[in-house]
């Protein structure tokens, strides 16, 4: 399955996003997101392969190479596009407000894939050893995440059991169980060639971190993550250049 929250202090999220290792095709809640947008879109991965640098001219016996050029151009292109990270201490007394947005040279409908492929984050998001969906209700799923995070002595087991609400290319979840409680949402929209992801939160550990150290780790994870799922953004824009031959 799939979908997505935005897990920012070191593992478990977007632990994001945010991830993506699982390619097949979506199930439940996922499926009929994806399917209603499947014609509709078909035009834009098209689109959105071509300004990667994947032609018409490849032949449905060069799926494998065009799918390779498609992933490497977007990976490439990536370097143009500065990823925002802002960690603050929150205003509302604990915590911190995280705010995220950055650029990537793919189709919304192919980031919102990304984003909301809960199941597959563990095999790609840093520091992400488990994301799992538990159960999905209408519009609403559960999804049990847990990673690991920090450096020696300061390294943390953190778990999460989040609720995430799914809207057309938007998402909002709050922590209802587990040691990193967080409540935010999530978006993307198309954008020139490509699309905007944002990200905002409000984050607690419930575990002590070092003052200074601490939030500099969480940062630092964060960003990682984040970087992970815009690689994957375009592993996923590859796979979808075949998928469309």
């Amino acid at each position: 399955m799939q979908w997505n929250r935005y897990q920012l202090t070191h593992a478990a999220a977007l632990g994001s996003l945010l991830a993506y290792g699982s390619l097949a095709a979506p199930h439940g809640l996922a499926a009929q997101v994806y399917s209603t947008a499947e014609r509709s879109t078909q035009a834009a991965v098209a689109k959105g392969s071509i300004a990667c640098g994947v032609g018409p001219e490849f032949a449905p016996s060069h799926a494998s190479a065009s799918s390779r050029i498609a992933a490497s151009a977007c990976k490439a292109a990536l370097q143009r596009y500065p990823l925002h990270v802002s960690l603050q201490p929150s205003k509302q007394g604990q915590g911190f407000d995280l705010r995220t947005r950055f650029f990537v040279p793919v189709p919304p409908r192919v980031a919102w894939h990304a984003m909301t492929d809960y199941d597959a984050m563990a095999s790609y998001m840093p520091g992400m050893l488990r994301s799992e969906v538990l159960a999905v209700s209408g519009n609403t799923i559960q999804v049990l995440q847990e990673g690991r995070a920090g450096i020696a002595p300061f390294r943390m087991d953190l778990r999460s059991l989040l609720t995430i609400t799914l809207q057309r290319h938007a998402a909002s979840w709050v922590t209802t169980r587990g040691n990193l409680e967080s409540r935010g949402n999530a978006e993307v929209s198309g954008h020139d060639r490509g699309s905007a992801v944002t990200y905002a939160a409000l984050i607690v550990p419930r575990v002590w971190i070092p003052p200074l150290l601490g939030p500099w780790l969480m940062r630092s994870q964060l960003k990682r993550q984040m970087l992970a799922l815009r690689e994957h953004m375009c592993a996923l824009l590859g796979k979808q250049t075949v998928m469309t031959r």
